[in-house]
């Protein structure tokens, strides 16, 4: 658990870091900082996605199980 803290407080302070960079920067500049920060959350969207189809894998089966044993 410290390790995702500790690289969720370094995250925030590196987003905020780049603020003045992105404001500062030209157009093209401008997209590719929010290109490459995009694709860094979609990387997370991804692992998000993941773990939310095993518990609703892992929910449904319990449910299964439940009705099973209750004969329905």
């Amino acid at each position: 658990m410290t390790v995702i803290v500790d690289l969720v407080l370094v995250g925030i302070k590196k987003l905020t870091e780049l603020v003045p960079l992105w404001m500062a920067a030209s157009a093209e500049q401008r997209a590719e900082i929010e290109a490459k920060a995009k694709s860094l959350v979609g990387g997370l969207d991804g692992l998000f996605q993941a773990a939310d189809s095993k518990d609703d894998a892992n929910t449904k089966a319990a449910k299964d199980a439940i009705a099973a044993a209750s004969g329905k």
